[in-house]
């Protein structure tokens, strides 16, 4: 059983939605936050890295997050946001490259986290937590929605098809990277919250470190007798599992360390079928991957006989890693060693060839994981190694907020 709930949405003026929402805050740094800014100067990334409102400021500085909360306010004084008049369910349906998917968007409770109804496949990292937990703390909103899974109900489908066919959208408007973002809300958010009740476990798909510090904060507020019934829940959209789209996160190591580039194809042929390519033919399969090096194109087959059956061994992400990274390069640790680079898979293949031809290094074109082995690995109680999934489109942050 999921426990979910209504809210009333804190939501930009529908005409204003396209300007004031943004990309997450956890996918660009200061620098591409502040150039966003620069050329939209509502963009909720003033918000949600305040920081850019400062000529030179650590991002975690406390001047930060009061800003943030500042800001909020400000919007809400100026009527850039309105507040929904009673707890609504809605439907956030994203459209990009033909592909629709339609999430709800709701509470999810903290406690299901804690009982582990919500499942992870990812560690956290502490400064993320930090950063996370004291943004909500201090400004008082759930600024930033969890990404959730989970498998598909008909009577939760049949709920969506008739929102979407019968209700007017709040927000429509296609961002400049061709995603289209719509909102409805729904007629009886009850029967969403009753059919819920049927579906056993959602599984976070992004935004491990938002989720974890929303949780900081029910246990902190808990603890110091200050706790709200907002607390108690945080902002999410839910997905069905086959609507949802992973893309491959792509490697580039910066660093051969003492071989050559022969040398080192030379060593990865001890597990590797290695075939020169004419360009660059993307993985098809499971154990395929796409080398660039030298200004050439490298295809990559594991050999028979080296997959091991438990699902973390089984994950392309922890081959390339064992077999490669590791065995030939010594990189023991991918989150924090500075050769390895992590690129997410919207950047095309021409991104990678012009990484390598600048900084050198080989980069690696990946076959993405499946949501079938995200959902495996949770189920498991296991983490995938760092930067297995990329979903993509992106949810934006900014079209709706949850006050504490």
């Amino acid at each position: 059983m999921v426990d979910i709930r209504g809210f009333k949405g804190i939501r930009p003026k529908n005409d204003l939605a396209g300007r004031i929402s943004d990309l997450p805050y956890d996918v660009v740094n200061t620098e591409e936050a502040r150039n966003i800014v620069q050329k939209e100067n509502l963009s909720f990334l003033k918000i949600d890295r305040a920081e850019v409102n400062f000529p030179n400021i650590e991002f975690n500085n406390p001047k930060v997050y009061l800003k943030a909360k500042e800001l909020i306010e400000e919007y809400l004084d100026k009527d850039l946001f309105k507040v929904d008049n009673k707890e609504d369910i809605y439907v956030y349906e994203l459209t990009f490259e033909g592909r629709v998917q339609y999430g709800l968007v709701c509470l999810s409770s903290v406690e299901d986290y804690l009982n582990e109804n919500i499942k992870i496949h990812e560690y956290t990292l502490p400064e993320k937590e930090i950063d996370r937990t004291t943004h909500i703390d201090i400004t008082g909103y759930h600024t930033g929605p969890i990404f959730l899974l989970y498998r598909k109900k008909k009577k939760i489908a049949d709920i969506i098809e008739k929102t979407v066919r019968e209700v007017k959208p709040r927000f429509d408007f296609t961002t400049d990277k061709g995603v289209r973002h719509r909102g409805y809300i729904v007629e009886n958010p009850e029967d969403i919250i009753e059919a819920f009740k049927e579906v056993d476990n959602t599984y976070i798909a992004d935004g491990h470190h938002r989720c974890k510090s929303a949780v900081n904060v029910y246990l902190k507020r808990k603890q110091e007798n200050r706790l709200t019934e907002g607390s108690k829940y945080f902002l999410s959209v839910i997905f069905p599992t086959d609507e949802v789209r992973i893309l491959p996160y792509n490697r580039h190591v910066l660093d051969l360390g003492e071989l050559t580039e022969t040398e080192f194809i030379e060593k990865i042929k001890k597990n590797f079928v290695v075939q020169e390519i004419e360009d660059e033919l993307k993985p098809t399969k499971k154990y395929e991957i796409t080398m660039y090096m030298g200004n050439k194109f490298y295809k990559l087959n594991i050999k028979e006989g080296l997959i091991e059956d438990n699902i973390l061994d089984r994950l392309d992400v922890s081959v390339i890693q064992k077999y490669i990274f590791d065995e030939i390069l010594h990189i023991k640790d991918p989150r924090n060693d500075k050769r390895l680079d992590f690129i997410g898979g919207i950047n095309g293949v021409d991104y990678l060839v012009d990484k390598v031809n600048k900084k050198g290094g080989a980069a690696f074109i990946m076959y993405p994981t499946t949501v079938e082995e995200l959902l495996e690995v949770a189920d498991d109680k296991k983490v995938m190694p760092p930067k297995s999934t990329w979903f993509e489109p992106k949810l934006n942050s900014g079209l709706f907020i949850h006050k504490l």
